[in-house]
This record gives C-alpha cells, structure tokens and sequence, in this order.
C-alpha cells in the first residue's frame, strides 16, 4: 500500500489560510492599542511667559473630547501644578482640532518646562524662558 501526503495545492491553500488569520489577529490587536492612544491625544500650540505667568495653547488632535480636571495632569519644572495656580479658557476641549488656554500663576524667571500628561498616555512637553 502506498501511503501519500497531502497535495502542494493544499498545503500552500493551508499555509495561506494560516497566515491571513496571523494577519488578521496582528490587526486586531494593533487596532486596538491605536485607538486607545490617540483617544486624548494633546499638542501644544504656544507657550509663552512673562512676569511670573505662563501661558500655553493647546490643541486636541485626538479622536474624544478631553476634559481638562480629569483627563490632564499639568508639570512645571518636574512638579505636579496645583489646580489654584491654573486658569483654563474652558473645561473641556472638543475632539478634532479645538483649542483652549492654560494659564499657570508663579512661575520663576528664566527657563521653565512643563510637561502635559493626557489620560492615555499623550505628553507634550516643552520649555518657556519668562522675562
């Protein structure tokens, strides 16, 4: 009796199969993970200070709404800002491109970095020298 393998045809139809579904997990996973970060995503736009205020535009470029008491924690110079030395122009910062002003109280002179940390994960960072 001969004994026989499986055809070529359907071992390449096989290994096909193998890998789009490989594939197809991969995208899944990936997906994913991607939506989850640019969820609240964060850009500054300008920074700018002077005589002990700072002031920074910020953009949301990210796919949801961001609330500013919740979802943002401020960083100046390597330290959590409290909430009485913050001004914001408005409490919320729409999905897909608004814009709203941070503006942090006592500041020291010269060069300043702050650091802001969306929900998910998102920093933008950068340094302001006040005069």
């Amino acid at each position: 009796m001969k004994k026989r393998g499986i055809t070529p045809i359907i071992s390449v139809i096989l290994m096909l199969m193998l890998t789009l579904s490989l594939a197809g997990i991969a995208f899944s996973y990936t997906r994913g993970m991607l939506s989850s970060t640019l969820a609240r995503n964060i850009n500054v736009i300008d920074a700018t200070c002077k005589n002990g205020r700072m002031s920074l535009i910020l953009k949301n470029i990210g796919t949801d709404d961001i609330n500013v008491a919740k979802d943002l924690t401020v960083l100046l110079n390597g330290e959590v800002v409290k909430s009485s030395r913050i001004k914001w122009s408005d409490k919320n910062i729409r999905a897909g491109g608004s814009i709203v002003t941070l503006k942090i109280k006592n500041c020291k002179d010269g060069s300043n970095t702050f650091k802001i940390i969306a929900g998910t994960g998102s920093i933008a960072d950068g340094i302001a020298y006040c005069i």
